[in-house]
């Protein structure tokens, strides 16, 4: 699904990516509860500044689909430096990847702005692509929902290390970039649905004119 009603979702950020292998054999079992790993620092860029409900809505999403945890769930990791993202994946060895946050142009890379003690600590893209791919153990899913003033080429970065990325690189935020990530983290995780199928539904039901 590439277009809805004629418009096309190129042109509202979304990014398709398709797996380079004719005939995938490997098979990706999503346990339940699974590892959440959610990326989300709070550095601002363009004067914005990422909404810090939007990863309590997934916490509660998550802690809903898999209840009977008080707190925080031992399943779910929330980082927003580059220390803490490196601690996670290799303690952790997240199936989801959820990435939240503003990506900047340096030195003709896209990075990922990350707190830190001054303010901001851009990572390349490629960087976190090799982190991923570092101990042999990437995540099965990634989930980009970022602000950026560019477009950024997911298939390039991505495309050979993690199985599933869905990536929306937005030049502003929009309302419903929370609400479509809650949707789909339920029709996937509570509802059993293969998680493209399931991203695929819950645009056409609850998203038709985005």
């Amino acid at each position: 699904m590439t277009a809805w009603e004629r418009r096309l979702l190129i042109d509202n950020g979304w990014i398709f990516l398709t797996s380079q292998a004719g005939d995938p054999t490997t098979d990706y079992v999503t346990t339940a509860p699974c590892e959440v790993l959610i990326v989300a620092p709070a550095a601002t860029n363009e004067g914005l500044a990422p909404d810090p409900n939007h990863i309590t809505a997934l916490a509660e999403v998550l802690k809903n689909v898999w209840p009977g945890e008080g707190g925080k769930p031992h399943y779910l990791r929330s980082v927003r430096t580059v220390r803490e993202l490196d601690n996670a994946l290799r303690g952790q060895r997240p199936h989801l990847v959820y990435v939240y946050g503003h990506t900047m142009t340096k030195k003709g890379q896209p990075c990922l702005l990350f707190d830190s003690g001054q303010g901001s600590e851009p990572l390349p893209l490629s960087e976190l692509a090799q982190l991923f791919q570092r101990d042999q153990h990437p995540p099965a899913v990634l989930y980009l929902n970022t602000h950026s003033p560019a477009d950024i080429n997911f298939a390039q970065l991505f495309g050979d290390i993690v199985p599933l990325v869905i990536g929306r690189c937005l030049s502003r935020w929009q309302n419903d970039s929370c609400a479509l990530a809650t949707h789909w983290l339920s029709s996937w995780l509570r509802e059993g649905k293969d998680p493209v199928e399931a991203l695929h539904q819950v645009c056409r039901k609850n998203f038709a004119t985005t």
